[in-house]
């Protein structure tokens, strides 16, 4: 199981409230179990992020109230989430209560949502039901005694992120170079030598040429190797995520 810790701010003033949390994985990464078409094994890890909202109450209506947030999630292997979230909130009675908003990131293309929320003991929020004196309304403006009591906005779902490490041979690719041309071996590569990328890949050069050959990953010379010899390289060095990664020999 994945789990986090979240720590939280609020701040009210007036009919306004303004709250900030932020996110923090205390669990590290899990194996699921399961595996893609590729036989790379899926991993999945909570992530970090933080959100923060501002919000109020209608000066003539305060049982009626409109929020805008913003969120942030720091993925390490896919883009990073980032977001707004619309809602508002209608309490109809002390323990009844109906929210409705819309939520948008750069990896989502927004989803509508609504629900009811009731609770067993009496709220102290103003209620359309009780709305019936401006004396009350105005009352609610200057007496934010009743915000103390009211449940602390976060987000309660864990985000995640799910990815794939090699798995056998695919955690050391090998490339080995005949002729002054990268070739394929064991594993499928193209002339190129052009490997898909893999979270955790390290691919071993070998050269079985007569001589000695220069190494380029994305055309920047990184080794010489002599025959015979290999060199194991760090994908992660190279490319970033969801990247592709050239490996070119030359005659030195």
């Amino acid at each position: 199981n994945l789990s986090r810790i979240g720590l939280g701010s609020e701040y009210f003033h007036g009919l306004g409230e303004y709250r900030a949390n932020v996110y923090l994985p205390v669990s590290g990464e899990k194996n699921t179990g399961k595996t893609d078409a590729s036989n790379n094994i899926l991993y999945v890890r909570a992530v970090r992020g933080f959100d923060y909202e501002a919000g109020t109450a209608l000066a003539k209506a305060p049982w009626l109230s409109v929020y805008a947030s913003g969120f942030y999630y720091d993925n390490k292997y896919s883009r990073d989430e980032q977001g707004y979230k619309l809602r508002s909130s209608l309490q109809i009675t002390p323990r009844l209560a109906l929210e409705g908003g819309y939520i948008r990131s750069n990896v989502d293309k927004g989803n509508w949502y609504g629900k009811v929320m009731f609770q067993l003991a009496d709220g102290f929020k103003p209620s359309l039901k009780d709305s019936a004196h401006e004396a009350g309304k105005q009352q609610y403006a200057r007496d934010l005694s009743y915000k103390l009591l009211q449940k602390v906005e976060r987000d309660n779902t864990i985000r995640t992120e799910t990815y794939t490490k090699a798995t056998g041979s695919a955690t050391g690719q090998t490339i080995t170079i005949v002729n002054g041309a990268v070739l394929p071996t064991s594993v499928s590569l193209s002339l190129e030598g052009t490997v898909a990328y893999s979270s955790g890949m390290t691919i071993t050069i070998t050269n079985n040429n007569t001589i000695y050959e220069e190494i380029y990953v994305n055309g920047t010379r990184i080794n010489t190797i002599d025959s015979g010899d290999s060199i194991t390289i760090n994908v992660d060095d190279y490319i970033s995520p969801g990247g592709t990664i050239t490996v070119t020999a030359m005659f030195a």
